[in-house]
This record gives C-alpha cells, sequence and structure tokens, in this order.
C-alpha cells in the first residue's frame, strides 16, 4: 500500500475511535441523568431553628437534607449503619470534588456541580443520615465521622449557595445556618464544630452562648473536649 493511504486509514481509525468514545460518555450521561429522573426530585432545603451568627444576630438554618428518605439509586449501603451511610458520603463528595477541581487544582467550579447527575445522587445519599444511629461507633470512629460530616455540608452549603459573598459576616452566617438532620438531631456547621467536636463549648465570636444548652437532647451526642495544648521547651504540641 502507498504511504498515503496508510497515513489516511490511521486517520480514519483514531476518528472511529474518537467517535466511539464520544457515544460512550453520551450513553453514560444519558443513563445517570434517566437513573436520577426516575428518583423523582431531589430534596428542597427548608427552614430550621433559629441559630446564633455572632451576639445578637441570630438566623434559621437551612437544612439541607430534610424531606423523605431517598437512597441513591447506585447506593449499597447499608441504610441502618451510621458507618456505611458517613463512608459512602466521604467517597461521593471526594468524587464531585475531583470532577470539578480547576485544571490548576487550586478551586472547586461549584456552581458547575448542581447540573451534576452526581450531585443529585449526593443529595440524595445526605437523607440517609436522619436516622442513622451515631452512638453505634466507636468514639474515634465517631470523630473522624463528623469531621467527614462537616467538610461535606461545607461543600453541599457553598454549591446552594449559602455563601453569597466574601468577607467575615457572610462566613459567620454560614457557619450558623448550613445543616443537616443526623440521627434524627437538626446540626449546623457550628453545632458539629463547638458542641459535638469541643465537648459543647462557646465559639470563638463575641457573646457566643453554649450550642447545646441545658435540657438540650443533642447533648447526649457531645464527644470529649479535646486536650490542651502542652508547652514543651517554649512551643506548643
Amino acid at each position: 500500500p502507498r504511504p498515503g493511504a496508510l497515513e489516511a486509514e490511521e486517520v480514519m481509525r483514531l476518528v472511529l475511535g474518537a467517535l466511539l468514545g464520544l457515544v460512550l460518555v453520551t450513553a453514560s450521561a444519558l443513563r445517570l441523568n434517566m437513573a436520577a429522573s426516575a428518583a423523582g426530585p431531589l430534596p428542597t432545603p427548608r427552614s430550621g431553628t433559629r441559630s446564633q451568627v455572632i451576639g445578637p444576630w441570630w438566623s434559621s438554618r437551612v437544612v439541607l437534607n430534610a424531606g423523605p428518605v431517598m437512597a441513591p439509586e447506585d447506593s449499597e449501603v447499608d441504610p441502618t449503619s451510621a458507618r456505611d451511610v458517613a463512608t459512602d458520603l466521604r467517597k461521593r463528595v471526594l468524587r464531585l470534588k475531583g470532577d470539578f477541581l480547576d485544571p490548576d487544582g487550586k478551586a472547586v467550579a461549584y456552581s458547575a456541580i448542581p447540573s451534576s447527575p452526581l450531585y443529585a445522587e449526593y443529595v440524595r445519599a445526605t437523607t440517609l443520615l436522619q436516622s442513622i444511629p451515631v452512638d453505634s461507633l466507636p468514639e474515634e470512629e465517631l470523630k473522624a465521622m463528623w469531621v467527614n460530616l462537616y467538610n461535606a455540608l461545607v461543600i453541599h452549603a457553598l454549591v446552594e449557595g449559602l455563601l453569597p459573598s466574601r468577607g467575615p459576616f457572610p462566613r459567620l452566617r454560614l457557619y450558623a445556618r448550613a445543616a443537616y438532620i443526623v440521627g434524627g438531631h437538626e446540626l449546623s456547621l457550628n453545632d458539629i464544630e463547638n458542641g459535638v467536636l469541643r465537648g459543647n463549648a462557646k465559639g470563638a465570636v463575641p457573646f457566643a452562648r453554649l450550642p447545646f444548652p441545658e435540657g438540650d437532647p443533642r447533648r447526649g451526642g457531645v464527644l470529649p473536649p479535646p486536650p490542651p495544648p502542652r508547652a514543651e521547651n517554649g512551643f506548643f504540641r
């Protein structure tokens, strides 16, 4: 065969390979969209109880996993296992971040996430948190679960537009408002950080109150506060 004919055949093979790849990607996206549509509408964030932002300023929590429990179509986790549900959510949020990370690896394109079928499945997966038996996990595993849920809730809140502008006050408002229902209790970012992980300690804002006052049933899920830093040779460890 002539050299020119070989080059033409090679180009044709490359074109056909690219077209086949495009068809497979499109079919996969269609399957995800059809599965998401068949699973029904996504849970709608609802207004929750009021939470302190700073001093005399309070704001209603925005519960991002409210509504009926909707297990994702692709989920095989045990919805009654706190370990399984938390592990599944962590994997889903890491995949979302990876898929929407900017090419330079420095930022996540949060504005592009809501239209993704992966996000729809993630939102459905968060509803499984509503009734998980949180107290079934040992302390160290429970601490890791709450840290992962905190990070997942931050990402969920940013996608939902709960940080409309930069600055300290919008951030404080985000921490007070963004919330999940976990094990039957409504918990904001502040509640998770200061109430659960820091042993029901007051936040760093002026005139902060205890996250869980006397008689609050959420006190039962408070973890022991972290030990204070100790000084060794002039350095805190």
